[in-house]
């Protein structure tokens, strides 16, 4: 018999949602105390998740009453210019809702994940922050 309860593969999850949250479609979606919230809701405790499959509204509804799925793989987000190739593995931080910087800005960024890789363009793959 086997130790592992389950097995999971792909790349959809789900978590429950903050209270007074409205998450878009193809939007960031950050993590703050284990709940589902919006770039503006992201401090520098936030961290990304991924970005949300459909739109889900919790606006009236308390914490976790519902739940985004999120798409969690390496997603392009663009360079807040200080973002070169030397920076492949090393981890970034949200500057604005699509873009990234090396710089946590005294920890007050939403941390992003780990860049995977820098293309030519300069544009970042992230691996988001959630593992």
């Amino acid at each position: 018999m086997s130790e592992v309860l389950a097995r999971r593969s792909g790349i959809k999850r789900a978590y429950p949602m903050s209270p007074s949250q409205t998450l878009k479609a193809t939007t960031c979606v950050f993590l703050l105390n284990g709940l589902a919230i919006d770039y503006q809701g992201a401090t520098g405790a936030g961290v990304f998740a991924g970005i949300a499959t459909f739109e889900v509204d919790n606006s009236t509804g308390a914490a976790g009453s519902e739940y985004v799925e999120v798409e969690h793989q390496e997603f392009l987000l663009l360079s807040a210019g200080d973002v070169d190739v030397n920076h492949v593995g090393s981890k970034v931080y949200f500057s604005a809702e699509n873009k990234v910087s090396i710089s946590h800005d005294t920890n007050k960024r939403p941390k992003a994940g780990t860049v995977t890789q820098v293309n030519a363009d300069g544009k970042v793959w992230v691996l988001p922050e959630v593992k």
